[in-house]
């Protein structure tokens, strides 16, 4: 799951377009899912995601999030997102 994630932030910072590391652009590190960082056999419905977002420039903040998730990374790439 948490090769899904960090493939997503990596489509988050595509979306974002070519912005330089520190023009203060937010990047999400240390994902994590029901506390774990590669977690293995995940048993619950609704697990919980959390992740640290770094920044080049102090006061930086995050202020809203989109999850956006697919079945594969094509169906992600062409915005075939699959709301719950």
């Amino acid at each position: 799951m948490i090769a899904d994630l960090r493939r997503l932030a990596a489509y988050s910072d595509n979306e974002m377009g070519d912005v330089p590391k520190d023009a203060g652009a937010l990047r999400p590190t240390r994902l994590r899912c029901e506390y774990h960082a590669d977690p293995l056999g995940i048993d619950t419905a609704s697990p919980r995601l959390s992740w640290i977002v770094e920044s080049g420039q102090q006061g930086q903040a995050q202020t809203v999030y989109r999850l956006l998730v697919a079945t594969n990374d094509k169906k992600l790439a062409a915005g075939l997102f699959q709301p719950r």
